[in-house]
């Protein structure tokens, strides 16, 4: 416990800078501008990273993400409410030779009615769904293909809502493995208006994922789960220009439910998650507190499981942890973000056990996993013509 607020004390002194990753790193804006009607552009949108993860416990195993992701593209709209995008996006890790990653990037977007967007092809994905970090693990955004399906995005006054589903593995007839898909809902209703010093909103958020298909040759059964959360979230705009800026807090339930299948060794679970954060003028601080039952999250980070990912077969009986996060990033231009993060957990001491044991549950010690991250973004556009 000593070493764990000792390494949040030196993050917090040490760290020297205001922060927004998850905004500046790792999301795009999707609203279409008039301004941008008649433009061809050419982007070369890319996303460098290290990131170091010091694993501890029975959870997951540590490992280093040293790399880059490459996203070239061309963007046409040609009518205010009309844009299309084609390109590739590549994924490279140092050290790997000459081995990449490379998959197509083509989105088309409409917005049929202000402030209402349907979206097919590669989706707005990733962090662009807002969901919280029980629910979404950010490394995603470093190593997950970009998602394609289809989304309808929907941002108002006091309501915001993002439905998508990405097909993450077609198949024809007779191939040997099964369909997979991810559909998923983020919502935010604002019990207050968006631009008061006081801001409360109630998020609804859901992931689901499928595997089936009946012209596969595989013939394995269908696998279905289900996440879920709801609860409260409020942030109070302190100032604009002092030291001190922002103070927010969170507080979600979650709830899992394995549909169909046997995969998993837990049937249904849950779990709770809060959090509080104060963003000043050179730097973000959050800390949080998790604890869960029979809880999987499917997105999520393994920290937030009962099962283990490293160790087949273990279960905890009702894993928490304590976990705080400080981050800088810094803005030159709008193409170019510079950032950097800490990550403590504290997990504290639980029971578990392999699930074909007929023993009982034994005690789990407490263990401290920590994480740090260098990221830089990258995103020049090109104009090549203005057509009329």
């Amino acid at each position: 416990m000593k070493k764990f607020f000792a390494i949040i004390l030196f993050a917090v002194l040490f760290n020297p800078a205001f922060a927004q990753i998850e905004e500046n790193m790792y999301q795009t804006d999707h609203m279409l501008k008039s301004e941008n009607t008649g433009n061809l552009t050419f982007e070369l949108d890319n996303l460098s990273f290290f990131k170091n993860n010091e694993w501890k416990g029975n959870f997951a195993k540590g490992y280093t993400l040293p790399g880059i992701w490459l996203q070239p593209k061309f963007t046409y709209q040609p009518l205010e409410n009309i844009k299309l995008e084609v390109g590739a996006h590549g994924l490279f890790y140092w050290g790997a030779g000459e081995t990449a990653h490379v998959r197509p990037f083509i989105r088309a977007q409409v917005e049929l009615l202000k402030g209402f967007n349907v979206v097919m092809g590669s989706i707005y994905g990733a962090s662009n769904h807002k969901y919280n970090n029980a629910l979404y693990n950010s490394e995603l955004n470093l190593t997950a293909d970009p998602q394609m399906g289809i989304q309808l995005l929907y941002d108002s006054e006091r309501f915001s809502a993002d439905g998508w589903v990405d097909w993450n593995n077609y198949i024809f007839p007779g191939d040997d493995e099964q369909e997979i898909f991810y559909a998923g809902v983020s919502t935010k209703g604002w019990v207050t208006k968006k631009d008061s010093k006081f801001q409360m909103n109630i998020p609804i958020q859901v992931v689901f994922r499928h595997q089936g298909g009946e012209i596969d040759s595989v013939r394995a059964g269908i696998q279905t789960w289900f996440n879920a959360g709801t609860g409260i979230s409020g942030s109070y705009q302190v100032s604009d220009t002092k030291f001190f800026r922002k103070i927010s807090a969170e507080v979600m339930g979650f709830y899992f439910k394995q549909c169909a299948g046997e995969v998993l060794p837990v049937e249904t679970g849950y779990g709770v998650n809060a959090w509080v954060a104060a963003e000043m003028k050179m730097l973000q601080v959050k800390a949080g507190y998790w604890w869960g039952k029979d809880f999987v999250s499917i997105l999520g980070s393994p920290f937030f499981s009962c099962v283990s990912s490293c160790d087949p077969g273990f279960v905890y009986q009702s894993p928490s942890m304590l976990y705080a996060h400080v981050e800088f990033n810094k803005n030159f231009g709008k193409i170019c973000s510079i950032g950097a993060e800490v990550d403590a957990f504290y997990h504290l001491s639980s029971k578990g056990n392999y699930i074909y044991s007929s023993a009982l549950p034994e005690p789990q010690k407490s263990a401290c996993s920590i994480a740090f991250g260098v990221y830089i973004r990258l995103n020049p556009s090109f104009l090549l013509k203005k057509f009329k």
